[in-house]
């Protein structure tokens, strides 16, 4: 649950957030990255990926 309380907290106000696999695919489903204008990423991996 405090997981769920920081990224609720990271999302709206980070350009890029890496977060678990689980929480990655939620905030996606719910179109949080679309919402607040957000890149969520679920490893460090991808995060290199979008960096490029």
């Amino acid at each position: 649950m405090v997981d769920i309380n920081h990224l609720s907290g990271a999302i709206p106000y980070c350009d890029i957030v890496v977060v678990e696999k689980m929480f990655a695919n939620l905030s996606k489903k719910q179109k949080l990255d679309k919402k607040y204008n957000c890149i969520i990423c679920n490893s460090l991996q991808e995060l290199d990926q979008v960096m490029s």
